[in-house]
């Protein structure tokens, strides 16, 4: 009886901690914990998904191109305590037929972590899952920033989406630190139209 005692209560306890897999359309900052999955249970993050791009109304040779896919069960190295379904993406700015930077090659999340950070790493805004707030590496200029992604009308074919650097300058404190430049390397106010 007394092993069978200890049996319920280790399921009981077991149950009552176990994963729950959450909608990410809801309010979900009470469930970060528990390995709970917080998932796009209704595709929502689908629509960011794809290849966008930016060409200069003054220059064909000028342009800018992001690839959004999504990464379902993220969890940052193991180091959260839950899964959640992300966007993450790459992109290539070509500037009068130069290469300024050209990610789009690192297509798979391991490429895009391999230097610890990834290159586009965000997050939609709920409720209307119109924006995305972008963590992401300005490469050239080898500095994190912030942006963000705002589609203008969900109904419209083709989809367009303003797109906006924000600065995130650092106060950087330590020797030998790399200087972080001024700036960015890509383009900071545009319009970018889905392929």
């Amino acid at each position: 009886m007394k092993k069978y005692l200890l049996l319920l209560i280790f399921v009981v306890n077991y149950t009552c901690t176990a994963q729950q897999t959450i909608p990410m359309a809801m309010d979900y900052s009470n469930y970060l914990k528990n390995n709970n999955y917080i998932k796009d249970m209704d595709n929502d993050l689908d629509k960011f998904v794809g290849t966008w791009k930016w060409t200069s109304p003054t220059n064909p040779n000028t342009y800018f191109e992001i690839n959004f896919f999504k990464v379902l069960r993220w969890n940052a190295n193991n180091i959260n305590n839950y899964f959640k379904d992300k966007i993450f993406g790459n992109y290539k700015y070509v500037e009068n037929g130069v290469v300024i930077t050209n990610t789009l090659t690192w297509n798979t999340y391991n490429d895009l972590y391999s230097n610890t950070f990834p290159v586009i790493m965000s997050n939609a805004e709920k409720p209307l899952f119109k924006q995305l707030l972008i963590n992401m590496q300005d490469i050239a200029k080898n500095k994190t920033c912030k942006a963000n992604f705002d589609i203008i009308d969900l109904n419209a074919t083709p989809l367009m989406a303003t797109w906006k650097l924000i600065s995130t300058d650092q106060i950087r404190i330590g020797v030998n630190l790399p200087h972080v430049q001024q700036g960015f390397s890509i383009p900071t106010d545009i319009v970018l139209i889905k392929q």
